[in-house]
């Protein structure tokens, strides 16, 4: 496992620990409102998906095809002019020797679920929080608070540029299946937290920010140790040739 694949995982735990840290300083050591800290949370979460395209815009290729790789489900097939072609997903076709992957039509299919997902949040968290709760936003805090987790953020990206290779189409697609993951849990869990917080704010918040930083900081250590068994196994067979 190289040098730069540690050295990126400790910028990405570093600011994993920024970025959950910044809205937990604010609500219990500054006086934040619960309902600016939740709005916090949408925010970060609308910016890390345009940071996630940013990734893989820069780190992996346009075009790539996998050899070896399978698709999930049996193909369709599909008629294009005087040609027949099998595709399974919008951003993947079966070849010969493994799967050709097309990193914008991928990148599509992304924004399609973050960008429904993120509109629905956004329309219910705005709804409840200043129609119905009548809350006060206090813009101060909230652009203290952005400040801070996007300054964490862009610390994540540059240390994926500087300190992380390239990635392969296929790492790209499980890296966008991860945050779409996360975006769906984070907004069940600010849903929830809109509605619970009201009623009991720190017996919400508090394992919310737990359980979040928690995820955020194991999610790169467990890529990492992945990677690493990846890697044993390997490089196994010729080790033991070498004793």
């Amino acid at each position: 496992m190289s040098k730069n694949s540690v050295l990126g995982v400790i910028t990405k735990v570093l600011s994993a620990l920024g970025i959950n840290a910044v809205p937990a300083v604010g609500f219990f050591s500054l006086g934040w409102s619960w309902e600016n800290t939740i709005l916090l949370y949408l925010l970060e979460t609308l910016i890390g998906i345009l940071l996630v395209i940013l990734r893989v815009r820069l780190l992996a290729p346009a075009r790539q095809e996998v050899i070896g790789a399978t698709l999930p489900q049996p193909p369709a097939e599909i008629s294009t002019g005087k040609q027949s072609a099998k595709k399974v997903i919008r951003y993947a076709w079966p070849t010969p020797e493994g799967v050709l992957y097309d990193r914008n039509e991928m990148l599509k299919s992304y924004l399609l679920i973050t960008v429904s997902l993120s509109v629905v949040t956004a329309v219910f968290m705005l709804v409840f929080l200043f129609m119905v709760m009548r809350a006060e936003l206090d813009l101060a805090a909230l652009r203290s608070g952005l400040g801070g987790i996007l300054t964490f953020q862009l610390l994540s990206l540059l240390g994926d540029v500087a300190w992380l290779r390239a990635l392969s189409l296929a790492q790209a697609e499980k890296l966008l299946e991860q945050s779409m993951g996360r975006v769906a849990l984070l907004y069940l869990a600010v849903f929830a937290g809109v509605c619970a917080a009201p009623f009991h704010t720190y017996g919400f918040l508090l394992p919310f920010i737990g359980l979040k930083t928690m995820v955020d900081v194991g999610q790169p250590i467990q890529t990492l140790y992945q990677r690493w068994s990846q890697s044993k196994v390997s490089q196994g067979p010729s080790a033991d040739r070498g004793c």
